[in-house]
């Protein structure tokens, strides 16, 4: 994970930004609604959205 960290940072692919208080609130909230609509997913035993650890790890 480190070098993949690495080689993005050296593409420019993540760069440092000011912090926002908006922007964090913002993105608390979009964490707790997708939090919310897999608890919902996992109660109806719909995983059609669902990978495994072991599969995202080879998107990135």
């Amino acid at each position: 994970m480190r070098y993949q960290f690495e080689k993005c940072l050296e593409k420019g692919k993540i760069v440092k930004i000011e912090i926002a208080p908006d922007l964090i609130s913002k993105e608390i909230d979009e964490a707790k609604n997708d939090l919310n609509s897999c608890d919902i997913s996992i109660q109806e035993s719909n995983f059609k959205w669902a990978i495994k650890y072991e599969d995202s790890a080879k998107i990135i």
